[in-house]
């Protein structure tokens, strides 16, 4: 069962990840702030199945990307184009 938990959960995640970047890509301006935080929760949940599989590398990467989605969110506050 933790098996197909896991699996269930990174399939959410790449869900998540994957409709964050269509909104971003595709969505007009003012709803691109909710692909940024679908992209947050993703790679929050990207960060702990990496940590999980033993992938220390990924989890960093996975950091870094959680850091520049936050960075951008922090930029957009306030600009609704």
């Amino acid at each position: 069962m933790d098996n197909l938990l896991w699996s269930a959960f990174s399939w959410l995640m790449t869900a998540l990840s994957l409709a964050g970047a269509y909104i971003i890509v595709k969505v007009d301006n003012r709803k691109h702030v909710i692909g940024l935080w679908l992209w947050i929760f993703a790679n929050t949940g990207w960060i702990i199945i990496n940590i999980k599989a033993g992938i220390p590398a990924q989890s960093v990467l996975y950091v870094a990307y959680l850091y520049l989605t936050g960075k951008g969110l922090w930029e957009r506050r306030g600009k609704h184009v």
